[in-house]
């Protein structure tokens, strides 16, 4: 990775994963010691561990896998090194034969390892493995020796080695009531329905990490019995901000910078938007669950305000889409949240 990109690292990422300093701060260190090299991690000359290790924790919806897929395009130009596991299909003990392959005699020994067969084919490649906490804790025992050595062998005795990767854990633990799936009972508090009852600007930065580290700490220790894992997580926990409101024009003004792109790349298209429509998506943000639901939220909303609005205006009104082509369209939201364009 050049000099340059690494300079701006910070710059892009912040653009990509608004309202979250903290964990672009710790992604782009970690850049700057891999560029670097000096590590305390070589054994004979090679360094065994991964590039990276973090844990993404926080809320749903403010960017953990969005400043993922956002490092794996700043480091390789694209997202075709980017894997995502999605942790949800891993919650049965034997779905640990999934990541290494089962051993011999057994049925799928021939296709080998999903997590070994990617890094063997692809060594160079950001790792997701998302919502960690919904893998069965025998599953999570595989990751022990990818942190600790930096390798993982096979049901065929083929090693892959991750010392070229960035493995990147999300979690949203801490974020939601912990309830007895039996009884229905409160086991651990969650933040968001403290949030949704007195509103994000009544904790801070400080709070919010502390309540998430706590939660962490708590579930690999108490909950699964795996305060090894914690232990190799160490230092690498990063946790993400709740989404406040200040930030939701700042995410909007991102959406619509996308839908302004595809208009442009369809029909070279124009359009403008006015401020009425941040100021619509802002008062909406405030209102219900809204807030709890962070960018996708302001995502689903432009898509149902703007993006379907748009499209069946332009529908209606031009039978010939190729007379779009250099038009200006401004667009904006009315007081009863309508869709107002004009020519």
């Amino acid at each position: 990775m050049s000099r340059e990109k690494v300079s701006r690292a910070s710059e892009e990422l912040s653009k990509a994963v608004i309202g979250q300093p903290r964990a672009v701060q710790a992604v782009t260190d970690m850049l700057t010691t891999a560029k670097v090299g000096i590590s305390l991690n070589q054994v004979n000359g090679r360094n065994s561990k991964p590039k990276g290790i973090f844990f993404f924790v926080g809320p749903t919806g403010v960017g953990k896998t969005e400043l993922a897929k956002s490092l794996s395009r700043l480091i390789f130009g694209d997202e075709e090194a980017f894997a995502r596991f999605d942790m949800s299909e891993y919650k049965e003990e034997h779905a640990a034969e999934n990541l290494a392959g089962s051993p011999p005699g057994f049925v799928g020994y021939e296709e080998g390892g999903q997590l070994t067969n990617r890094v063997l084919e692809r060594p160079y490649s950001i790792l997701l493995f998302d919502e960690i906490e919904k893998a069965h804790p025998k599953v999570l025992d595989k990751f022990l020796q990818i942190l600790e050595d930096g390798r993982l062998t096979d049901g065929k005795g083929q090693t892959a080695y991750f010392n070229q990767t960035v493995i990147i854990f999300t979690s949203n633990i801490g974020a939601s009531d912990l309830t007895d799936s039996q009884t229905g009972t409160l086991i651990r508090p969650g933040i968001m329905s403290q949030v949704q009852s007195v509103g994000a600007s009544q904790f801070s930065y400080d709070q919010v990490n502390r309540h998430f580290r706590d939660e962490v700490s708590w579930y690999f220790s108490s909950r699964i019995g795996r305060a090894e894992l914690l232990n190799r997580l160490g230092d690498n926990i990063v946790v993400f901000d709740l989404l406040r409101p200040d930030f939701v024009s700042q995410i909007a003004e991102k959406f619509l910078s996308q839908l302004r792109d595809s208009a442009q790349e369809k029909y070279q298209l124009i359009l403008n938007f006015n401020s009425s429509i941040l100021t619509v998506l802002t008062d909406e943000m405030q209102g219900g669950e809204n807030l709890l639901f962070g960018g996708r939220r302001i995502k689903t909303l432009l898509e149902s305000l703007v993006e379907r609005p748009l499209n069946r205006w332009i529908f209606e009104r031009y039978g010939d889409l190729s007379v779009l082509r250099g038009r200006v369209l401004e667009v904006g939201l009315g007081e009863d949240k309508g869709l107002v364009v004009r020519e």
